[in-house]
């Protein structure tokens, strides 16, 4: 009699162990599954249309993510303050979407890729944008309020898209202050922004120089 009530009890132990032992699991998989709402990611997509290798320099710190449009996994890569450059070939023109995600990118070069559109909206960590000798048409950087230097020359931004996109810096102070190129536009000898810019604290570099011929 006492033999077959140790039994019992053991058997009790061990199943009400294991019940424990089974919540215990399924609650730290809850929890693990849960994302951190208090860090906050910055994203910027961009559009382009290039066959052959694409480059994009990317600084920072922390990690960063890198979707490169062609139907791959995205891959994960660690920053530094020192820029580091991020290829890919692709095999053919067809129209494709970058997407690159992380906490702290401050440093975005992306440089002659034939990108069509650039929507930084959501990366206000970035300190220093150069997508020049590219296809751009507009660019709107109105979210990006701690940018130093911005080059994007040699685009296709008309006067209106010129003048629209000056109107998008921002007008905080920068110690070191702030520089943008825009020459090699074609709405480079009619836009008319320029002074707004300057008295944002922007020295904008246009090289709008005419040569005459006698």
């Amino acid at each position: 009699m006492k033999k077959c009530l140790y039994i019992v009890i053991l058997a009790t132990i061990v199943a009400v162990s294991c019940t424990v032992t089974g919540t215990l699991n399924e609650e730290y998989i809850v929890r693990n599954e849960e994302p951190d709402s208090s860090e906050e990611v910055s994203i910027i997509t961009f559009t382009l249309n290039k066959s052959g290798v694409v480059s994009i320099g990317i600084g920072g710190s922390g990690v960063v993510t890198i979707n490169w449009g062609d139907g791959t996994p995205a891959a994960q890569h660690n920053l530094s303050q020192n820029i580091v450059a991020f290829e890919r070939t692709y095999t053919n023109s067809t129209s494709r979407t970058i997407t690159i995600s992380g906490k702290s990118i401050t440093f975005l070069e992306c440089i002659s890729n034939q990108i069509t559109s650039v929507n930084a909206s959501k990366i206000t960590t970035l300190t220093h944008f150069n997508f020049s000798y590219n296809q751009l048409t507009a660019l709107d950087l109105s979210a990006n309020t701690a940018l130093m230097t911005v080059n994007c020359s040699d685009n296709e931004m008309d006067a209106a898209a010129l003048d629209a996109f000056l109107l998008s810096l921002h007008s905080n102070y920068i110690p070191s202050g702030k520089s943008v190129i825009i020459s090699g536009n074609p709405g480079i000898n009619a836009y008319q922004n320029k002074q707004i810019a300057i008295n944002n604290g922007w020295s904008v570099d246009d090289f709008n120089i005419v040569f005459t011929i006698k």
